[in-house]
């Protein structure tokens, strides 16, 4: 089967397929109905990394890769808030189905952000306290620094990593791993793209510790979420620097292509002439106003591979006199947008991945401070999206119309089915994005509009509401999803790679209380006879009705 799975499949390969599965797995395994009365968790299934951060960046040297503010072994057992742990990488940035193998395994890929950092000001607020509330390395002095982000590994290579479903022997096996690459090395750095930030636009980079500075990469990535391009092998990432979108290859069969930043797309005002690769400012202009940390953080790729759509993680903040005085803000408000009740996507003509054109921003509307239970709209800023998967006729879906699950979150995760279709674009020329950010109301940004470019949204899953599930780690970061039929998904955590005394990261499975095709179209009411991609994977599901484990190997 093609590597880049159900997408490019016909209805006879999908059969083909679904007969292999029932035979192997047997199908008293398969989940081919909803739970009930709730969406149930099925499975907790922990990453496991027998060679550490070095399993993903095999180039890393003991001495680049261990570090006091990298620990490994029981060092990590009790170390530091503030100290990240070699033992524990982080792959749960992005989730997707890469493929569905010929004998009927499950191909998942997934992603690391930018790397293990921490915070240089929280590090120091903490320092200086009177009385500090954590530990820190002997004979550690303090931060020189109150701001910026540290780098404990600071060569360490945003990384795409593939891996099998494997129910025989209860695990998650690592098939492949490849790093970001460039064709071009910089001056002081190698052909390995680093998760170090661009430009002063984002963090100041300083070493483990925030005590020496670090100089910036222009071809840096704080990569956050990945979908193939079916019918090829790119796949489409986003990243929180600038914001921007790559197209990066993802031929695991091959360990110099695999990973390599084929084209960034930018805003307009962003320059990286030494990024090491080519560079494109196709976004608007006025993305660039986005919160540091809070960039491009979901991306769908339509089935046909002709769209991508990218969506940013939060409300921007707006400083730009330009934009305010466009929204018709006066020089005395202090309004920036930062609460807002809507995030924008940019959908990109993806026809040419490596000339891709943008076709315009569609706002997708975040759930209010009521329903996510806060007291205060000054809340929204806490509401994130962090994934997003394009659906298509095995859900339900027909005539490719944009219908896109996705992800936000805070304080628990919630799946929504967002329609796109009658929507429209928003011409960055007429009205720029950070404009619009900044009016802050759903109802005023379609008053100055004059039309509609708002998504519709169902809710699929909360997991608030699902039997079962309990957050794990700081903050319960869940930041990957993936579709596994129509009533089975994985959700993955990233752990911030043991950063403030996080766990190893997780894949967890869910069944669903509902079809999603069902939720799309009511209409459907026997989603394996009228869905040939769904019935296919829903034989699969026996893979993860056992318990896995991921093994990086």
């Amino acid at each position: 089967m093609n590597a880049v799975g159900l997408a490019i499949v016909g209805v006879a390969a999908l059969a083909d397929v679904a007969a292999a599965a029932a035979n192997l797995y047997g199908t008293h395994d398969l989940f081919t109905s909803a739970a009930s009365p709730a969406s149930v968790l099925v499975d907790v299934t922990n990453v496991y990394s027998p060679n550490g951060l070095q399993t993903l960046n095999s180039f890393l040297t003991d001495a680049e890769a261990k570090n006091d503010a990298m620990l490994n072994g029981t060092d990590c057992d009790s170390r530091s808030f503030f100290a990240t742990c070699y033992d524990t990488p982080a792959i749960g940035s992005g989730l997707t189905l890469h493929s569905v193998g010929s004998d009927g395994t499950i191909h998942l890929m997934g992603v690391t952000d930018r790397g293990p950092n921490q915070d240089c000001g929280d590090i120091s607020d903490d320092f200086t306290a009177t009385t500090p509330k954590y530990t820190y390395p002997s004979g550690y002095v303090g931060p020189n620094v109150s701001t910026g982000k540290g780098f404990p590994v600071p060569k360490f290579s945003p990384t795409v990593i593939k891996g099998t479903l494997d129910k025989t022997n209860n695990r998650f096996v690592l098939d492949k791993a490849c790093n970001l690459k460039r064709a071009t090395a910089p001056s002081g750095l190698t052909t390995d793209v680093t998760g170090l930030p661009t430009n002063v636009n984002d963090d100041t980079p300083y070493d483990g510790w925030c005590r020496t500075a670090l100089a910036y990469d222009q071809g840096g990535q704080d990569m956050e979420d990945i979908q193939p391009i079916p019918g090829t092998n790119y796949a489409v990432v986003v990243d929180e620097y600038n914001p921007s979108i790559s197209v990066i290859n993802i031929d695991f069969s091959s360990t110099t292509d695999c990973g390599m930043v084929k084209v960034r797309y930018v805003p307009e005002s962003i320059s990286l002439p030494n990024a090491g690769y080519t560079v494109k400012n196709i976004l608007p202009r006025s993305y660039d106003q986005r919160r540091a940390n809070r960039g491009l953080e979901g991306v769908a790729v339509s089935p046909d591979g002709k769209t991508a759509a990218a969506f940013m993680q939060s409300c921007m903040v707006v400083t730009n006199s330009t934009y305010r005085t466009e929204a018709g803000l006066d020089s005395s408000s202090t309004e920036t947008g930062k609460d807002c009740e809507f995030t924008l996507v940019a959908f990109l003509n993806i026809t040419d991945p490596l000339d891709a054109k943008m076709i315009g921003t569609k706002l997708y509307p975040l759930d209010s401070y009521q329903e996510w239970g806060y007291t205060s709209f000054s809340s929204m800023d806490k509401v994130k999206v962090s994934g997003a998967f394009w659906l298509g006729t095995e859900y339900g879906v027909q005539n490719n119309k944009q219908v896109i699950a996705v992800l936000e979150r805070d304080p628990s995760v919630r799946i929504h089915i967002a329609d796109f279709t009658d929507a429209e674009y928003i011409s960055e020329s007429t009205n720029s994005a950070a404009s619009l950010n900044v009016l802050v109301k759903k109802t005023d940004v379609t008053a100055k509009l004059g039309f509609n470019a708002f998504a519709t949204k169902k809710l699929l899953v909360d997991t608030a509401t699902v039997d079962g599930y309990v957050a794990r780690g700081e903050g319960a970061k869940v930041e990957g999803f993936a579709f596994l039929n129509n009533y089975t998904m994985a959700i993955a955590n990233d752990n911030d790679f043991g950063l403030e005394s996080n766990k190893v990261s997780t894949v967890d499975i869910i069944r669903l209380n509902v079809s999603i095709a069902e939720l799309i179209d009511p209409t459907i009411n026997d989603v394996p006879a009228k869905s040939s991609a769904g019935f296919a994977a829903s034989t699969l599901a026996a893979l993860i009705t056992f318990g896995a484990t991921l093994v990086l190997a």
